[in-house]
Order: structure tokens, then C-alpha cells, then sequence
């Protein structure tokens, strides 16, 4: 009897995410399953294959999952559907112990179940015939009890059951598990003999490769997440000049050897299958096949046999799950390289503060020094050397500013805030002591451009003076000889006339004085230093 494959899809699941309070255990899963198809879902222990069909089968509550999820057309999510969900689909446990009385007979265990379904006996026991015809449970065992039936018996007798309603989806559990591994495919099998004879679309949850030799489409799950969701061909076809191989068998193989072999510049990946045999995967497989082995020859590898065959689905997914673990492995590396980047940068920016914190103390004794040093100047030889010392701590001081955004490790962010504390006084004064020695440069300039006017090293003319005052810094005249009159009184000097007697050492006092009580300029504001 021919499939009975159609294009109507029985299964939906799209964008499914489970968690478990703050465990996520299933990631954005998305397929689509037609009717009568078998489906092969594969991966080890905890990546996710009971949880996807304890979703599909109403075993999960709600609350605990999310997406889109279709079974026979109906929706798991809602409690209402559960009852028609439930009984338009079957499920064969991995152990026949849940739901085999070994008590009973083949026949009287068909016939209990059936009863659950509203299915009377005679319909029932006809249905097992049927059923046990299939799957070739042997008629002289019908009416015996389980317990004397063979593993695989009993394992058939189970697929039965999971059958007796005639479901449009069967989920198998492990269904080759407990079967000796010569009775694997008959196992596999049975299940395509049901498929074909019935039509029944099928979910077969397993560790067993050899499983995907029955399937139309094959789930690779990892770590609740689906990698790959097609046919076993279309996933092979995927690989390396489409699957095709070179398997070798070399003495003494070890990991150097294999590390040697994936250098060849045509070598796309490569598997280990034995304690002495790789699998290897070339680009252009025909066209390179022979340079390959020129090249293991001339490493001198010690290659026993070497032959060429296409990979098979185990391969596939032994080099899938390998690629993924890789991957894992590679942004666990740059995720610790990362954090060992992160924590360097924190120890530096800690050294930094640190000495930075050294610089900025020192600096402020200096500015101090220089404070005291600018109220005792009288000249502009004493100024000079200390405007260029202002102007080098400037220079310096702007490199010694932090950002806000330092990385520091845990426990010494107080640091940066204290450091910012520091830098600010010390900018803060360092920006008034540029503003005092700009006002000074200002007098000195001044009171060379007044010297010029001295006759005779120690008088001037008042009229000239006060033209020059007027010029510069529009005074007065009443306002500037009111100050130059009090201020020549108390500092003891003469004014005849037209005429003041004034020695160059005593301008600068003049100026002084005359900025305090007139202000001559425009005092700098604070901000920063430019």
C-alpha cells in the first residue's frame, strides 16, 4: 500500500519557548509536520525532545510555555481541546510496563484499552488481530499472558495499544530501547510497515541514529534548541561535496596526526570514527582526492587502507552536534577572554587612579609653592620662571583627567569619585593662579611701557601719566591724581608741580594699588584653563 503523505499539516509549532520559573528549557522552536509523515526527533539526554512532546500531548500546563502550537488542527494551550487532542492521538511509552497489564493477554490488553476509547469488544479484538497481523506478533501468543512474550513482543504489543483508536499522530517514546540490537529494525521496521498500511503520522523520540532510516524528516535538537529540521538526504547533501567521504585507516592514530591531516588546504571537516579510522570530508571531493593522499603520504602518516563512501545520517549528526559544541567552546574562549580583558583593563585603570593620584598631591604642593612665590614677586624676572612653571603644570594637569566611565573592579568605584575630588581642587586652583599670573603679565607690560616715560630714572611727568592712564584704561583724571595724591602721602613720595618722583622699583606698588582700588582689567572667570 502506498504512503499516505499529504500535503495537509497535522503539526504546527512555531516560535515554541518553555521555561521552568527561570530555567529556559526549550528556545524559539518552529516546524511543521504533514500528514503522515514520520518524524525522527534526535539529540542526547536533556536537549529537549520529551519536553517538545509533553507540549504536544497536553502533559504541560500553559503557564509554562508560548508560541504558536498546532495538533490536529487543534490548540494544546486551551484545557478545552485537551480531551479531542488526546483522543485523536497515541503514545507508545519507553517502558511497556506503563501501559502493559503482563497479567493479562495480548488480546484482553488490547480490549482494556479499547474500552477507554468507547470501542466495544468485538471491534476491538477484531482491531487487535489486525493490529498483531501488522506488527507480527505471533497468533499462538494472543491469548497467553505478557510475561512469556519476548522483549520485542511486548514491544509491539505496546505499539498496538497506541494504535487501537486508530489516532492521526503516534508518538513512539524510545521505541527501540530494551530491544536487542539485532531487533532494532525490525523494530523501525514495523513502525514503516504501520505508517504505509495505516497512514499514521509519527514521532519517534530517540537516541537511536538508526531511527532516521525510517524518517521522512529528522529534528536535531541541542540544548533545547533545533538545529536542523529536514530530510536525512537534504541534511547529508549539506556536507562537503555533498557527503561524499574518505575513510582512513591510519596506525597509532592520535590527535597530532588527525590536527595534521585538517591542515590540507582542501580539508573541510574531519571526523573520528574508530580507535584508528577518521572520515574525511573534502571540497571537490573527485577533483582533490588524490592530492589529499599525496599529502598524507608525504607527512608520513602511516595509512593502513583508505576508502571512499557517502555519510550516513550518524555522521551528520555526530559533525552537527561537533560544530555546535565548537561554537560553544569558542564563545566560551572569547567570552573568558572578554572578562580577562575587562578585569586587565580594571587592574590598569586602578594603576592608573593610583598614580594619577601620586601626580595630582604633588602637583598641588607645587601649586601652593608657586602661590606664596606670586605674592612676594616685584618683578618680571622673579615672574617669568614661574609663568613658565604655571604653564607646565597646566600642560600636565590636563593629562591627568579621568573619565566618569572608568572600569574599575567591584568594591573601588569610591576611588574614582575621590580622585575626582582631588583633580577638581587642584584644577580649581590652578585656574586662579593662571588668572593672578595673567593680571601680573598684564602690570608688568604696563610698567615697562611706563618706565619709557621716566626722565632722569626717577621722575615723570604727572600730564603724561595721566594721559597714558586715560588711554589705556579711560580714568579720570580727578579719579587718578585723587589716587596718586593719597597714594604718593602714604608711600612717601614727592610730586612738585607737574612732576612725580618715582623710582621703576616703586611702579610696580603703584600699579598694584591703582588695579585694587580701580580695577584696571577685567578679572578672568572661573572655568577652564585654555
Amino acid at each position: 500500500m502506498e504512503q499516505h503523505n499529504s500535503n495537509e499539516v497535522i503539526v504546527d509549532v512555531t516560535d515554541l519557548n518553555v521555561k521552568f520559573g527561570d530555567a529556559h528549557i526549550i528556545h524559539d522552536v518552529s516546524f511543521q509536520v504533514r500528514k503522515g509523515e514520520i518524524i525522527g526527533l534526535f539529540g542526547i539526554s536533556g536537549a529537549g525532545k520529551t519536553t517538545i512532546i509533553r507540549v504536544l500531548t497536553c502533559q504541560l500546563k500553559k503557564k509554562n510555555w508560548s508560541g504558536d502550537v498546532s495538533v490536529t488542527h487543534l490548540n494544546p494551550g486551551k484545557k478545552k481541546n485537551h480531551a479531542e487532542i488526546l483522543s485523536k492521538i497515541g503514545y507508545v511509552p519507553q517502558l511497556e510496563a506503563l501501559n502493559l497489564y503482563f497479567g493479562l493477554s495480548p488480546i484482553i490488553n488490547i480490549e482494556t484499552f479499547a474500552s477507554n476509547y468507547g470501542i466495544k469488544k468485538k471491534e476491538a479484538e477484531e482491531t487487535a488481530k489486525n493490529l498483531f497481523s501488522i506488527l507480527d506478533v505471533p497468533e499462538d501468543t494472543w491469548e497467553n499472558k505478557l510475561e512469556s512474550l519476548s522483549g520485542g513482543e511486548k514491544k509491539r504489543v505496546s505499539m498496538a495499544i497506541g494504535l487501537i483508536h486508530n489516532p492521526g499522530v503516534l508518538f513512539l517514546d524510545e521505541p527501540t530501547t530494551g530491544v536487542d540490537a539485532n531487533k532494532r529494525y525490525d523494530i523501525l521496521n514495523y513502525l514503516k510497515k504501520l505508517n504505509r498500511k495505516l497512514g499514521t503520522t509519527m514521532f519517534i523520540i530517540t537516541h537511536d541514529l538508526e531511527a532516521a532510516l525510517v524518517c521522512d524528516k529528522t529534528a536535531i535538537l541541542r540544548e533545547g534548541r533545533l538545529l536542523d529540521f529536514d530530510t536525512p538526504e537534504n541534511l547529508i547533501s549539506t556536507l562537503p561535496s555533498e557527503g561524499l567521504l574518505a575513510r582512513l585507516t591510519i596506525k597509532d592514530l592520535n590527535q597530532e596526526k588527525i590536527d595534521l591531516i585538517k591542515k590540507f588546504k582542501y580539508c573541510e571537516k574531519v571526523a573520528r570514527v574508530g580507535n584508528n579510522q577518521i572520515e574525511c570530508f573534502l571540497e571537490d571531493f573527485n577533483q582533490n582526492l588524490e592530492q589529499f593522499i599525496d599529502y598524507v603520504l608525504e607527512k608520513k602518516i602511516n595509512l593502513s587502507s583508505m576508502t571512499r563512501d557517502i555519510a550516513n545520517f550518524r555522521r551528520y549528526f555526530q559533525i552537527r552536534i561537533q560544530e555546535e559544541e565548537e561554537k560553544e567552546k569558542e564563545l566560551e574562549r572569547e567570552q573568558e577572554k572578554s572578562i580577562n580583558e575587562k578585569k586587565k583593563e580594571q587592574r590598569e585603570n586602578l594603576t592608573k587612579i593610583e598614580e594619577n593620584t601620586k601626580k595630582i598631591e604633588e602637583t598641588s604642593k607645587n601649586l601652593l609653592n608657586l602661590e606664596e612665590r606670586l605674592k612676594k614677586v616685584q618683578s618680571y624676572e622673579e615672574f617669568k620662571p614661574i609663568k613658565d612653571d604655571l604653564q607646565t603644570i597646566k600642560v600636565a594637569t590636563s593629562k591627568l583627567s579621568l573619565s566618569d566611565e572608568l572600569k574599575l573592579p567591584p568594591g573601588k568605584k569610591d576611588l574614582l569619585e575621590k580622585y575626582h575630588s582631588k583633580y577638581k581642587s587642584v584644577r580649581n586652583k590652578l585656574i586662579h593662579l593662571l588668572n593672578f599670573s595673567k593680571n601680573l603679565d598684564q602690570k608688568f607690560k604696563l610698567i615697562t611701557q611706563l618706565r619709557d616715560l621716566l626722565i632722569d630714572s626717577n621722575k615723570m611727568k604727572l600730564d603724561e601719566m595721566n594721559e597714558f592712564f586715560q588711554r589705556r584704561f579711560e580714568i579720570t583724571k580727578t579719579n587718578l591724581l585723587s589716587f596718586i595724591y593719597d597714594w604718593t602721602e602714604k608711600n612717601d613720595i614727592k610730586i612738585e608741580g607737574n612732576f612725580i618722583f618715582i623710582k621703576g622699583t616703586d611702579i610696580f606698588n603703584l600699579i598694584d594699588n591703582l588695579d585694587r582700588k580701580l580695577d584696571l582689567w577685567e578679572k578672568p572667570k572661573k572655568g577652564d584653563f585654555k
